[in-house]
């Protein structure tokens, strides 16, 4: 299942709108014997998407920013780097935040174990992390709930705060059934037209009973109502509009990025589920939009010297 398919072109816009200038989101980790260790994490963009950039990484946590050339074309990266005692890998921050600006959002996790142990000898050091979306499918619902409450409360203003909230949550739920339905499906079919039709017809009924026909100027029908819906949630092909998800950046760099993850361990690697071993550095590419679907676990274990 892909998010593409409940939310289809809107993505592939939306995404024009960062990936054609992200071209690189690569992480370097090295682990000291200890435990403790570094995390350098790089993200590089053209020049005129340097704002979504920031957006995608958040600053605020860390990131600096500086102008590059490669490839003979100007850029901009971001870096944070970040030293890490003993213990506190558990602690960082993610790389990447849908909303930026609303804590406790949509987020992209990296959750990271070390476990080195010595033993009479020598020692194992073991490098855990799993890549997962947090309330990404409600921020979305959100997104999309607020768009629809602006489109309305602009079209109709005699419509009152109490049944733009009603219809908010009417918003939010459909969108959210769309979304569990495409998963149920794995992605073969899902109910976006059926359930915007029943959305508009719970709208309407709502809009009717506060601003009811023959109210002047102000006066909507079912059908009018239906038209505002489609035109907030949907684009022309039945699928929901990219316009909303401009507020939620780093859901596209998860969609269309690999991330490329190199870790360095203190001893020779013996176990992992990398995609390539050099030594005592473990390699990962990986797609992130398949963490839109599952947890992403990334593991390695490296004995450390006699």
């Amino acid at each position: 299942m892909s998010i593409r398919k409940l939310i289809g072109p809107a993505l592939v816009a939306a995404a024009a709108l960062v990936l054609t200038g992200c071209r690189e989101y690569k992480v370097e980790v090295r682990i000291d014997p200890n435990g403790g260790g570094q995390r350098i994490a790089t993200v590089d963009a053209a020049p005129d998407l340097a704002p979504a950039a920031r957006a995608l990484v958040g600053l605020a946590a860390g990131w600096d920013e500086k102008a590059i050339e490669k490839d003979g074309k100007a850029g901009r990266q971001f870096t944070r780097r970040q030293t890490v005692a003993p213990g506190g890998w558990s602690r960082l921050a993610p790389d990447i935040v849908a909303l930026s600006d609303a804590a406790g959002r949509a987020r992209l996790d990296d959750r990271i174990s070390v476990d080195c142990t010595r033993e009479k000898g020598g020692g194992r050091c073991t490098y855990r992390e799993v890549i997962a979306w947090h309330n990404l499918r409600e921020t979305l619902a959100d997104v999309y709930a607020a768009s629809l409450d602006t489109v309305l409360s602009d079209s109709i203003p005699a419509l009152g705060a109490a049944t733009r909230a009603e219809i908010r949550g009417l918003t939010r739920g459909a969108v959210l059934f769309a979304w569990d339905d495409l998963v149920e499906s794995d992605g073969h079919e899902h109910g976006t037209e059926r359930t915007t039709t029943a959305l508009s017809e719970a709208a309407a009924q709502l809009v009717a009973r506060e601003v009811p026909a023959g109210h002047g100027a102000e006066a909507a029908t079912a059908e009018r109502v239906a038209r505002l819906v489609r035109s907030a949630l949907l684009d022309g092909h039945g699928q929901l509009s990219s316009d909303p998800l401009a507020a939620v950046p780093g859901i596209e760099l998860s969609t269309d990025a690999s991330l490329e993850l190199r870790v360095t361990l203190p001893g020779p690697i013996v176990e992992s589920n990398a995609d390539e071993v050099q030594g005592q550095t473990a390699i990962w590419r990986v797609d992130l939009s398949k963490a839109l679907q599952e947890e992403i676990t990334l593991q390695a274990v490296a004995e450390m010297g006699r």
